[in-house]
């Protein structure tokens, strides 16, 4: 995309009245109960925050009423693999009138033709002092590790080589903290105890990691750990529900560091977003190396996949997280994008 429509998107993102004053209220989209029940199990990676960038899933703008859509310049979206495909196939085209969306890098490939001038990209970055001497950190002993304990999410294969990549970052000695998140349910604390798919990983981590000291903590050991002499990274490994988490966003103002880093600089059409202090996204639309996975031709087949013969009246909307053939496409889909993107994007840029 030439210079000057990229220029133009962005101008779109500060065109926005309330971007110079920091912080501004979530929208609310008036989300529905399958929508609520959506986000209770995946918190606290779903849990809201703040930005002028309107950071929500897709399926907050599926059930919200037209008008709402209209009244904002951008959307950041947090999706994973499954709701993001399913957003596109329900909306082949672009709201007219509608906002920018952001979405990750990674999921780039999902993006429709029809949505391309559209769709901004982002990738995260952390900032780290002008006097450090070296792109890697250290002397941080302790290492956060979030899980997202769901099989869709995290099949135990990916586990192992997850727990294979990261050992080469680790030493012996040191310590090692899990915290399991998503799939939790209202009022418990411990979401290890709730999804038996926890307890498995919990026993590969285990046998991977006999020589260090593990400690699984709890939402409230947790918010009250101190996270500036920590190093974490995310095993979300398939991205199946979501890309941004408010983990990440907690740990990085908190004054964790990334366990992999990378030093890289903005080139080309890139615009740098701050979210705290220590960290934010470069924002950018490089589609060229991402071939397209031509969701628009996709929908008619989607869709009778969710059907029966018995019920030919079936709206798209049931497509919503109950078809196991739609569920079983979406992570063979984000199979391939892990293949893909092959742990490029595991080291954090750093500026």
């Amino acid at each position: 995309m030439p210079a000057t429509e990229f220029k133009n998107l962005i101008n779109i993102i500060l065109s926005n009245p309330a971007y110079s004053k920091g912080l501004l209220e979530p929208i609310d989209f008036a989300p529905r109960y399958l929508l609520n029940r959506f986000l209770e199990y995946l918190s606290p990676d779903s849990k809201r925050y703040y930005s002028v960038l309107n950071p929500i899933f897709s399926m907050e703008l599926e059930y919200s009423p037209d008008n709402r859509i209209e009244q904002v310049n951008v959307v950041f979206l947090r999706d994973g693999v499954m709701p993001l495909l399913k957003f596109f196939i329900l909306n082949p085209a672009p709201f007219d009138p509608g906002p920018l969306l952001i979405i990750d890098q990674n999921l780039s490939a999902l993006v429709p033709e029809s949505w391309r001038n559209k769709v901004l990209l982002r990738v995260g970055y952390h900032k780290t002092s002008e006097t450090s001497e070296s792109s890697e950190f250290s002397g941080e002993s302790k290492k956060l590790f979030f899980i997202s304990p769901i099989e869709l999410s995290t099949p135990m294969d990916l586990i192992e080589t997850e727990l294979a990549f990261i050992s080469d970052h680790i030493q012996e000695g040191d310590e090692l903290l899990f915290y399991f998140s998503s799939a939790s349910l209202r009022g418990r604390e411990h979401s290890v105890d709730d999804k038996v798919w926890g307890y498995k990983i919990l026993e590969k981590i285990m046998t991977k990691f006999r020589a260090n000291p593990i400690r699984i903590l709890d939402w409230k050991e947790y918010v009250s750990l101190d996270l500036s002499d920590v190093k974490y990274y995310f095993i979300n490994p398939l991205q199946y529900f979501f890309t941004d988490s408010f983990l990440f966003h907690d740990a990085a103002q908190r004054g964790a560091k990334p366990l992999m880093i990378e030093a890289v600089s903005t080139l080309g059409n890139s615009f740098m977003y701050e979210v705290s202090h220590y960290h934010g996204f470069v924002i950018h639309q490089n589609f060229e190396s991402y071939q397209s996975y031509g969701v628009e031709n996709l929908a008619g087949l989607i869709f009778e996949l969710s059907m029966s013969d018995k019920d030919k009246k079936i709206s798209p909307r049931t497509l919503n997280l109950a078809s196991e053939e739609f569920k079983d496409w979406a992570q063979d889909v984000a199979r391939d994008l892990y293949v893909k993107n092959s742990h490029k994007n595991a080291q954090v840029p750093i500026y």
